[in-house]
């Protein structure tokens, strides 16, 4: 179990710099606040309790897709750490 575990670790643990999580962030928030008022909006038309609960999942599902795996592109800009100088 823990080789199982370890593998999805090191598929979704990846490198990403502060910029890309900021973005990351936002589109997240944007997606799921879109994905609930369309949501929202679908079930009411429909006047069906389960299309809105089937769109809020597949919104989530969406939002997870393009968030939480460690694209190349979200780590274009690396941070360049200074050494700190000991002494004179």
């Amino acid at each position: 179990m823990d080789e199982l575990l370890d593998t999805i670790r090191g598929v979704l643990d990846g490198p990403i710099d502060f910029k890309s999580q900021k973005f990351t962030e936002d589109i997240s928030y944007k997606l799921l606040i879109v994905g609930a008022i369309l949501s929202s909006l679908a079930g009411f038309v429909a006047q069906d309790i389960k299309v809105l609960l089937v769109f809020s999942g597949l919104t989530i599902l969406v939002t997870l897709g393009i968030v939480i795996p460690p694209y190349p592109g979200y780590n274009t800009e690396n941070i360049e750490w200074y050494s700190p100088k000991i002494g004179n």
